[in-house]
């Protein structure tokens, strides 16, 4: 009955379906508390209730008669109070889905007891305190979100035992484990909007040899960028936003060849000052499935080098606003025929605006302001060109 309009609350009678072994009632309308019957159902294996408006809370005892139960959805809900420590004896559970609710309390530390547990999602929820060291128990883990909560204290060092891991989203206010560093079947690591410190370990790229994604955005982490970056062979996404990195970018970005989407905006990056050119930014024309650049609010001193034209026609979306950047813009960015946005504002650039502009059929943002650029009316923040 999933992915229809019904509406209302959830019937108590489906309580007395003793042989029920598959409930789905996920993308609909109901509303008011979840029957406590339901969770008396010892035949039940799968729980869909995803996606509706269901409130209350899990009852404290609900997983003691649900022996045979391998997978529990609830995710966005409004249900609230605390995740119960009774899903620790739900030990046949392989997925549990908790995120995007008003969850609160703690995480209890029984979920350790969930060997077979693959999937585990808590975020967006209000949950608190510490993540359990217990967590690093269940070792079938492959997918692990926490992101989005009021956790502090520190990672566990046990997250480094999950080795199935391939997606960790964590929110937490310490320092990131070096143990994490060990998942040799990581493929997204976020830890974004923390209170993360401290600078990346020269040994990060040496162990997450599958790593697609790393995010990054939103903390505190300082010094240069290590140049061992450019091991991660396989990363799409590279996300360093929002942080205190200083020193030079990496010149062997180019050595990432599947990278989509590369963001060191709100650093305190600088470039050789032996270079008249962001030199960077030559290595990225390697990079033939880029599409989004994003350098803005640097500490740049330095051109945008002519290699730029050169970088590869995926490249949708350049950003380099208030980041130092100073001398003429090069003719060849007109040569980058599929860029949507492209944002060069608040900068020193002189000269005139190159004429190759108008070949940039699909640009729908252009910001040029605050410069000292001549040829065009450069106080407009957003200029639509005409096809």
């Amino acid at each position: 009955m999933q992915t229809n309009e019904l509406n209302g609350t959830i019937s108590t009678s489906l309580g007395f379906l003793k042989n029920l072994q598959k409930l789905n009632l996920s993308y609909n309308r109901f509303d008011g508390n979840i029957p406590n019957g339901i969770f008396n159902l010892s035949s039940l294996i799968e729980i869909d209730l995803r996606n509706n408006s269901l409130s209350g809370s899990l009852p404290i005892d609900m997983c003691y008669n649900l022996p045979k139960l391998e997978m529990l959805r609830i995710s966005v809900n409004q249900i609230s109070g605390n995740i119960p420590p009774s899903l620790g004896t739900c030990t046949n559970l392989k997925l549990l889905s908790l995120s995007y609710n008003n969850f609160s309390g703690s995480i209890p530390m029984e979920i350790g007891n969930l060997s077979k547990l693959q999937i585990l999602l808590l975020g967006r929820n209000n949950l608190i305190g510490s993540i359990p060291y217990e967590i690093g128990n269940s070792s079938s883990i492959e997918n692990l979100y926490l992101g989005s909560n009021i956790l502090t204290g520190t990672v566990p060092y046990s997250i480094g035992s999950l080795l199935n891991l391939k997606e960790l989203i964590i929110g937490a206010n310490s320092q990131i484990p070096e143990s994490i560093f060990n998942l040799s079947m990581l493929q997204t690591l976020e830890f974004s909007g923390n209170n993360f410190s401290g600078n990346l370990p020269s040994s990060i790229a040496s162990g997450l040899p599958d790593l697609k994604g790393l995010y990054l955005g939103g903390n505190r982490l300082s010094r240069e960028i290590p140049g061992c970056i450019s091991n991660f062979s396989m990363l799409t996404v590279l996300d360093l936003s929002g942080n205190s990195f200083s020193g030079r970018v990496p010149r062997n970005l180019g050595d990432l060849q599947n990278l989509q989407i590369l963001n060191f905006d709100y650093n305190q990056l600088t470039n050789d000052p032996s270079m008249l050119v962001l030199d960077f930014l030559i290595s990225l024309v390697n990079c033939r499935q880029l599409k989004l650049i994003r350098i803005g609010r640097n500490s740049f001193d330095g051109m945008l080098p002519r290699a730029l034209g050169n970088l590869s026609a995926s490249v949708e979306i350049f950003t380099a606003y208030s980041s130092g950047i100073k001398g003429i813009i090069p003719d060849e960015i007109g040569n980058l025929s599929n860029l949507i946005g492209l944002d060069i504002g608040d900068n020193k650039l002189t000269g005139t605006i190159p004429d190759t502009l108008v070949q940039l059929r699909e640009l729908q943002m252009l910001r040029l302001n605050d410069s000292k650029l001549g040829g065009v009316n450069t106080c407009q923040p957003l200029q639509k060109l005409a096809a």
